[in-house]
């Protein structure tokens, strides 16, 4: 798959349920895992999704095709953390380094949540918590009305902007890298765009299939 920026994100969980056993021998009914108990319905809606989960998007500016999969999802926790790490399969002939999709880490810390890819935040559930533009990290959060995608209508959205640092080997220099994003529940990203760097271009949702 030919998309470009590095995106590595996450999903927060914790799990704090134990089943409970009847006196008559009855099968204890399994603890929920971790991703389905802790981590916020709004959270989960924008980002969580099991395996078998794809999305295949175009690249408006030359009309090539790329899909991408769930290949995994893991979770882990500490005593004031909760992490849900999801691994995306795919195909690609730009370096991973500009590889919007590789990882999603969402994660729940204390009260904030949020998805990360690289350390870099993709998406807050908190929309006042941001940065002066220029600064490195989320500078807009907000919803957005009707949106069209591919002839799509969508509604409900919500825009995403972040800027983080990048280094590009082949000239040996570091890059500010922006990325906006456009969010749907229970969808995932229906757009990104990206710049800083050549190549990095805009990529729409066309084809989705999704299980969370």
């Amino acid at each position: 798959m030919k998309f470009l920026s590095y995106y590595s994100v996450c999903l927060a969980s914790l799990l704090g349920l134990s089943s409970c056993k009847k006196e008559n021998d009855e099968q204890p009914t399994p603890a929920p895992s971790a991703m389905t108990v802790v981590v916020s319905e709004e959270l989960k809606s924008y980002a969580l999704f099991k395996p078998g989960s794809y999305w295949i998007y175009k690249n408006t500016s030359d009309n090539s095709i790329d899909s991408i999969y769930v290949k995994a999802v893991d979770t882990f926790s500490n005593s004031t953390n909760a992490y849900c790490h999801i691994t995306f399969g795919f195909e690609d002939s730009i370096p991973v380094t500009y590889h919007l999709f590789g990882h999603f880490l969402l994660m729940k810390e204390y009260t904030k949540e949020s998805v990360h890819v690289n350390g870099v935040p993709m998406f807050m559930s908190d929309t006042t918590v941001l940065v002066n533009p220029g600064n490195y990290g989320i500078s807009e959060n907000r919803s957005l009305g009707l949106v069209n995608v591919q002839n799509q209508n969508y509604d409900s959205c919500r825009y995403v902007k972040c800027m983080n640092r990048n280094y590009y080997a082949a000239s040996q220099t570091y890059f500010d890298h922006t990325c906006e994003l456009i969010w749907k529940k229970h969808i995932g990203v229906l757009k990104f765009q990206q710049s800083g760097l050549a190549g990095l271009d805009s990529w729409e949702l066309i084809r989705y299939d999704v299980i969370q």
